[in-house]
């Protein structure tokens, strides 16, 4: 015997649970979560019993139901039940796979708690591990240095796992693969095919996503080859070839042994500049830049990276 227990709001209408695409729920949540009104059909083939209550209620409902009742085929039978607000549903699992493994597997990235035989299930951070998370209109984006396979999951939309087109980015320095994966925290923008939910919607807001994803690949991974020539710059200034940084930087960029990895950062800045503005102009603002410490805003016209470098460089008053 399979029980399910919550103490939400509960169902006021039983008859809102045999309505095939229809459901109880305000319009706040039809509106945020599109409920199918599909799922309690998945139990259409077993016997099983329903109780419930709604906090405001004196009293609450109990059913049973039969198969041929899914589908009108016999009168359903409420009766009035005593019992605390809330939801709960009986019904007897006879599957081969044991129910605690589709429990675990069910709840393993949900953010709500999930009891059974009243052990808390383990539950994980599906961006466990990342090297970089940010928040977009409601998802945490998180970048990982590994490459995702085609099918692998990369979404978490509140415990259920689907993969999607996401973007990669291979960096310029280690050339390791960069990845996005997603975990959906309230983002009723993304739309899910229903009633499975287990494909995205490729529409213009999942387009404006893949953008978002690709910029919080693209933060992390200049941050590193940047990084990389200012410690290659502080070593040549520590062995005497050069009196400044600035200008010891400038020098690990020509070097011709980094020749390849500036020529790669120079190609994936030249996308980046493309994503800023069609028309090549920019709006850029400093703090402490240079061995001046210069602040300041500046406009830029620039048609490639180079050229964007050399303007925005700062080499003195």
């Amino acid at each position: 015997m399979v029980v399910f227990r919550d103490d939400g709001c509960g169902i006021a209408d039983p008859k809102s649970l045999l309505t095939l695409g229809g459901s109880d729920w305000e319009n706040e949540t039809l509106r945020r979560e599109e409920p199918a009104g599909m799922g309690f059909f998945s139990l259409s083939q077993r016997t099983c019993s329903i109780t419930s209550r709604t906090p405001d209620a004196k009293i609450g409902w109990t059913m049973r139901l039969e198969p041929d009742q899914f589908c009108s085929r016999a009168p359903v039978l409420v009766k009035p039940f005593d019992t605390r607000p809330g939801t709960e549903i009986m019904f007897v699992y006879d599957g081969a796979r044991p129910v605690s493994n589709t429990l675990e597997a069910a709840a393993r990235y949900c953010l709500t708690p999930v009891y059974l035989d009243g052990e808390r299930l383990e539950q994980k951070d599906f961006l466990e591990n990342d090297h970089h998370i940010e928040l977009w209109r409601g998802i945490r984006i998180g970048v990982f240095r590994r490459c995702y396979g085609h099918y692998e999951t990369r979404i978490n939309f509140h415990g259920l796992t689907l993969s999607a087109p996401l973007p990669d980015v291979t960096t310029a320095m280690e050339r390791d693969t960069y990845s996005v994966c997603l975990d959906i925290l309230d983002c009723p923008d993304l739309k899910l095919v229903l009633p499975a939910r287990k494909e995205v919607v490729q529409d213009a807001f999942f387009d404006e996503l893949k953008t978002a994803a690709r910029w919080a690949i693209y933060r992390p991974v200049f941050w590193d080859a940047c990084s990389v020539l200012t410690t290659i710059a502080k070593e040549l200034v520590e062995e005497g070839e050069y009196d400044c940084e600035d200008e010891a930087f400038e020098a690990a960029c020509r070097r011709d042994d980094l020749s390849f990895y500036f020529d790669d950062f120079l190609s994936d800045l030249e996308r980046i500049l493309d994503h800023i503005s069609a028309d090549c102009h920019y709006f850029i603002k400093g703090r402490n830049m240079g061995r001046w410490q210069l602040s300041g805003s500046l406009g830029v016209t620039a048609n490639t990276a180079r050229e964007f470098i050399d303007k925005t460089l700062v080499n003195g008053p």
